[in-house]
């Protein structure tokens, strides 16, 4: 069993930040291999997102800036844009379900750092 496509391009681009960095692995190398990965995964990133219905990428949006734990409250469905609770829970559900949000304490978040990088 091989590597997958995606862990392909992430050993890829840390392989790349790494040899960029010479002998010293810095924030700055960090930093340019983060965004080569965001890069090069812009292309399935996108098809991500089209395949999600018009709130999910909206609550997709506003959760990539940052994690929210009052996604019920009315100035977060404002933010969104639905018209209730019951929508932002269908779609967190349905979010959650393919793996693009999870929960901490600090409230839902997109999963992938790379993803979330991407729609911010």
């Amino acid at each position: 069993m091989g590597l997958s496509r995606r862990d392909f391009l992430k050993a890829t681009a840390a392989t790349a930040a790494f040899a960029a960095a010479g002998t010293q692995l810095d924030a700055d190398a960090v930093s340019a291999g983060f965004a080569e990965i965001v890069s090069l995964e812009a292309v399935d990133f996108a098809e991500l997102f089209e395949q999600c219905a018009p709130s999910q990428q909206r609550l997709l949006k506003a959760l990539a800036a940052g994690p929210t734990a009052a996604v019920f409250s009315h100035d977060f469905l404002h933010r969104v844009d639905v018209a209730n609770a019951n929508s932002v829970r269908k779609a967190i559900d349905a979010l959650h379900r393919r793996e693009l949000l999870r929960r901490r304490p600090e409230g839902w978040y997109v999963a992938d750092p790379f993803f979330r990088s991407w729609l911010v």
